[in-house]
């Protein structure tokens, strides 16, 4: 959970570019939402350590119709451009086929983040045309910093590798 928060919500991840700090406040994850993850027949995390450290991790949950969303995706921003990402990316579409049966991946970028945005376009994910209310998804509790919405990306999953 901390990895989490420190990748997405810390001020120290404010320069990165895949920080939400000035787009959002308040939590990105709580102990629940992990546990959840973890324990859940549907769901689990996966995690990269680099020099002994927690460096980065994905969350995976099976979807309807063969199909596997990706979410929680981080590096933590001292070790970013570093290909982790990539590698457990990687890791993470292997397991979705493999665990899941997944011909599909889907993920959620807020729209502002076009740098981000365009990072998944060059590895193949593209928008799906749909957009979904941040209020919506993540409920009052959250302080908003405007009109935000997230931006729904796919990426087909064949029996090969798609290198990164």
């Amino acid at each position: 959970m901390e990895l989490v928060e420190i990748c997405y919500r810390s001020e120290s991840s404010a320069r990165t570019w895949t920080s939400e700090f000035s787009l959002v406040q308040g939590p990105r994850t709580s102990r629940v939402e992990i546990e959840r993850s973890v324990t859940g027949i549907d769901s689990m995390i996966l995690v990269g350590e680099f020099g002994g450290v927690l460096a980065s991790c994905c969350r995976l949950t099976r979807a309807p119709r063969q199909r596997a969303h990706l979410g929680l995706f981080c590096v933590r921003p001292h070790l970013q451009s570093q290909g982790l990402g990539s590698e457990l990316l990687e890791e993470a579409l292997s397991v979705a086929r493999q665990r899941f049966d997944a011909n599909v991946i889907s993920l959620q970028v807020l729209a502002p983040r076009t740098e981000l945005r365009a990072w998944y376009e060059r590895i193949g994910f593209h928008e799906t045309g749909e957009r979904l209310s941040f209020s919506n998804a993540v409920g009052p509790t959250f302080a908003l910093v405007g009109d935000l919405e997230f931006v729904i990306y796919e990426r087909a999953l064949n029996g090969s590798s798609n290198a990164l």
